[in-house]
């Protein structure tokens, strides 16, 4: 077992050289440099979403930033630890115990190791050897094996390979299952269950995209289309069925493609025809930005401009688009994610600017406030809690049920949904409307697909007439 190091003059070179803060918004601050990838979650299981920013490697120092949410969407850079290596951080749920796991990459001069911190503890971490040194490019974590227990899948572009570490729990993991590719090197990777058998499956993107049925018998591999350089497994119309949405990268002549594929069923699909989109960008990201149940898509402009999202309608249809803008400060790159920081129930976009000189800001926040606006500020419910009488449930934590109880003085259109700590939706147990009374909604830890959830943290949250009222953290062990 190996402890991370802290880098004091890391912190000493912060201290001279930057602020963490910038301006008085809140909206944008300042971690160490070369930040380069990001994700949020609730680390330390105290209701709000933290932040993990990887950085490259400057002046022969790279790692994790980790950012603690204080206030629904106010931040403090709490501490950074040194991991040699260009950091593709994530957040993931390993273990039986509620708290997510960290999980990165780390190097020296022969090999590369998936590192993982467990249970918000730096000491207790441990490290995975890839038995390669050709530059990890991407990590996802699933159930691969169906035996109860995430995954770390990673993929390498100038390897082309990907690999699997199957978890036995206990913090014990396989060695490394190598897949060689042939005609393509990885330019994504994901990872889902495609065909409803419990089992997730993994998507290798490139110049072909390959699904990997994951099968008793091992993977089964299916060649699902040519050229796309990025996508996802999402239910992209809420029908309780995993579809593949892919990215296609058309820099070259200044546009970006999207193609839909509709899961029909026993992993069966419907090619959409590839939507083209006059403009040139470096991400997208699939993210429910309204709230309706239906993942929206955010494009990040290749010229720094900001985002572009599109409306999911459902029925595979794209609505109107919103531009959000985003102050290019010169950075080389930007990455981002998604999800609810404030706690006011709509997910936000953070933006990381990648640069080895401080710029004035490096990580940036837009709040989302449900109607079409972002704004460079938290905004909370705080102000909208004392509508309702309290929304409590027990028990609480829980293995198998809760039962949620809540009091309504009118009739009222009542949510009541179940979301993960990356502010993912998980099922929904109201969405109708209510008249006056006391009400009390059973929770059998099912899924939209009636599946049962890992154990982990999860929260609940009561919307009356489209807003958010109450949240509560749920925990299943």
């Amino acid at each position: 077992m190996v402890s991370p190091y802290k880098t004091l003059f890391f912190f000493f070179y912060l201290l001279i050289f930057c602020s963490f803060t910038s301006g008085d918004n809140r909206s944008q601050y300042n971690v160490p440099l070369g930040a380069y990838t990001v994700c949020a979650g609730d680390i330390d299981l105290d209701g709000d979403i933290d932040i993990m920013v990887g950085h490259n490697v400057i002046n022969n120092w790279s790692g994790i930033s980790y950012l603690i949410n204080t206030n629904n969407g106010y931040f403090t850079l709490t501490d950074s630890l040194f991991f040699f290596g260009w950091q593709y951080v994530k957040i993931g749920q390993l273990d039986n115990n509620p708290y997510p796991e960290i999980i990165f990459k780390k190097e020296n001069s022969s090999t590369e190791f998936i590192g993982i911190i467990f249970n918000n503890n730096f000491g207790d971490s441990i490290f995975l050897d890839t038995h390669s040194y050709n530059g990890i490019s991407y990590i996802a974590t699933g159930d691969i094996d169906n035996n109860g227990f995430n995954d770390i899948i990673f993929a390498s572009n100038n390897g082309q390979f990907f690999g699997v570490f199957y978890n036995f729990d206990n913090k014990n993991f396989s060695l490394p299952e190598f897949h060689y590719l042939t005609g393509t090197y990885p330019t994504g990777l994901t990872c889902g269950d495609l065909n409803n058998d419990g089992r997730n499956d993994i998507i290798v993107f490139g110049a072909k995209v390959e699904v990997y049925y994951s099968l008793a018998s091992g993977l089964q591999e299916v060649l699902l289309c040519e050229h796309q350089t990025d996508g996802f497994i999402e239910d992209f119309n809420h029908d309780g069925k995993k579809d593949i949405i892919c990215f296609d990268d058309l820099a070259m002549i200044g546009l970006t493609g999207v193609t839909m594929f509709e899961n029909t069923g026993s992993g069966n699909f419907i090619k959409h025809d590839e939507i083209v989109f006059p403009f040139s960008t470096s991400e997208f990201l699939l993210s429910d930005f309204d709230n309706d149940s239906l993942p929206d898509i955010l494009f990040r402009l290749m010229n720094k401009s900001g985002y572009i999202i599109y409306n999911n309608q459902g029925g595979f249809q794209l609505g109107d688009s919103a531009f959000v803008p985003v102050v290019d400060y010169g950075e080389h790159w930007r990455n981002s994610f998604c999800a609810d920081l404030d706690g006011n129930g709509y997910n936000d976009v953070i933006t990381i600017r990648t640069s080895g000189v401080v710029l004035p800001a490096n990580l940036d926040i837009k709040f989302n406030d449900g109607k079409g606006h972002f704004v460079d500020h938290p905004l909370g419910i705080k102000n909208k809690v004392n509508e309702i009488q309290p929304f409590k449930c027990f028990p609480n934590p829980f293995c198998d049920q809760t039962l949620f109880e809540f009091n309504l003085s009118t009739t009222e259109l009542v949510n009541l949904s179940i979301y993960d700590v990356g502010g993912k939706l998980v099922t929904c147990l109201i969405d109708e409307k209510l008249e006056a009374g006391k009400y009390n909604v059973a929770w059998k830890r099912n899924d939209l697909n009636k599946k049962p959830c890992d154990p982990g943290l999860y929260f609940a949250i009561l919307k009356l007439n489209g807003e958010p009222k109450r949240i509560l953290k749920l925990v299943i062990y």
